[in-house]
Parts: structure tokens; C-alpha cells; sequence
């Protein structure tokens, strides 16, 4: 479950967090699958914006937002965000693809973010693997930077095999 950002009235990134991050010891397996998927990912990315690629950008993995919104002061942690010249980029990894990261983006981090920037945000559901296809499926970041009106993508992504 995720928390409906509403009201927001000022929100500032953070270099730490409220939490400790539990040892890998302590992590469930299914948890430690789906941090080693977002740092893969987070790398693809890297290694594409540094070789070059259209898309340029302040690539930030992981960072911690705190915000005050009309239930208080509350914290959050979008998994990938890049920061382009004319929109943000925001990518929410799973495992398996499901409808609770898309509402996690649209109601929690999103306005998080247009607050930060004042920029469109543009949301991407990065999953492993792919359960229903919808409208707008991306091969790549970059696809989803043209499409002008769009604001939430999926992108099947296999960062150890699939390239976009």
C-alpha cells in the first residue's frame, strides 16, 4: 500500500533516509530480487546516458524525498528518477508488473516530483515480466521522451539481456 500524496505543501530531497537499510541477512528473498532488479536497471541506465544516448540527464537511484503534505510530514523513495532539460523521468521497478506501481507513481510520487521541478513527469513502470499489454508499452527511455501527451508507460526491460 502506498501513501495519497494530497495537499502537498513543500517537499525537498534528502541525502538519508528515516530507515536503516536492513542487511541482506534480514531481507525476504523476493525482497533482495527486486533491489537487485532496480540497481540493474539503474546501471543499464547509467551506461546508456554515459555512451552517449539522446536522452541527457541528473540521474538519481534511490534518493529519499521528504514532504509535508495535509496528513503531516511523511517520507518517500521513488527508485529512479532523471531529470531532463524539458520533463523528469520516473521509474518505478518491479518484478512482475502490477497496477499498485502505477498508482504509487500518479498518486505519490508524481506531484512529489512537478513540485520539486515544475516540470511534466512522465511515469514508467519498469517490470521483468509482463502480464497484460497496454497501450502504451515502450522498448526504451527514449521512446518514452517522444510521446508529447502521454504520461504513464510500461517498459519490459531485461537488463541482462533485452537492450532498448
Amino acid at each position: 500500500m502506498h501513501r495519497k500524496v494530497r495537499g502537498l505543501s513543500w517537499a525537498e530531497w534528502r541525502e538519508k533516509g528515516p530507515f536503516i537499510r536492513p542487511t541482506a541477512r534480514n531481507q525476504r528473498r523476493s525482497i533482495k530480487a527486486g533491489l537487485t532488479y532496480e540497481r540493474q536497471v539503474g546501471r543499464l541506465i547509467q551506461r546508456k546516458i554515459k555512451s552517449g544516448n539522446k536522452l541527457e540527464g541528473r540521474l538519481l537511484l534511490g534518493q529519499w524525498i521528504l514532504y509535508a503534505d495535509s496528513s503531516g510530514v511523511h517520507w518517500a523513495q521513488p527508485d529512479i528518477v532523471l531529470v531532463c532539460r524539458d520533463f523528469v523521468l520516473l521509474l518505478e521497478c518491479k518484478l512482475t508488473q502490477c497496477d499498485n506501481g502505477d498508482a504509487q507513481m500518479l498518486e505519490t510520487y508524481k506531484p512529489l516530483l512537478e513540485k520539486l521541478y515544475s516540470l511534466p513527469v512522465k511515469c514508467v513502470q519498469v517490470c521483468r515480466n509482463l502480464l497484460e499489454r497496454k497501450s502504451h508499452i515502450v522498448s526504451g527511455l527514449e521512446e518514452a521522451s517522444d510521446w508529447p501527451d502521454v504520461e504513464l508507460f510500461l517498459w519490459h526491460c531485461r537488463p541482462n539481456g533485452v537492450e532498448w
